[in-house]
């Protein structure tokens, strides 16, 4: 079984579909978790197995709510969907990564290329 957690769910539910087919298509289990900070009006909530509500990424609690549920539910993959999170994962990917679970993204310093147009035309 594969879980997958989805970050800051909201509308995400062709992303959510395209986890369950490619699953299927690989003969794979899964299980698909998702998580906003207001969870009973995101859409997604009624296409995943199981949805968390978490702070908002700017709350200092953020990370540690994060890393409760990917410990507590057996998260192996973790997928952010928002660019305000994204700092925030890759400065903590090591703590993810000691609960087992893989954060699907950048290094710190290419989120940080990313999130700066002057860098990323080389200026």
């Amino acid at each position: 079984m594969v879980t997958v957690l989805i970050s800051s769910m909201g509308r995400r539910v062709g992303l959510i579909q395209c986890f369950r087919d490619s699953a299927q298509k690989l003969g794979l289990d899964i299980r698909v978790l998702g998580c906003d900070a207001e969870p009973e009006m995101a859409p997604a909530k009624w296409f995943v197995d199981s949805a968390f509500k978490i702070p908002r990424c700017s709350e200092p609690d953020f990370i540690n709510k994060l890393l409760n549920i990917c410990k507590d539910e057996h998260v192996d993959l973790l997928v952010p969907t928002i660019d305000t999170e994204l700092i925030l994962l890759a400065s903590n990917k090591e703590l993810f990564q000691a609960v087992g679970t893989t954060v699907a993204i950048s290094a710190l310093e290419v989120v940080n290329i990313s999130r700066n147009k002057y860098k990323q035309h080389g200026y």
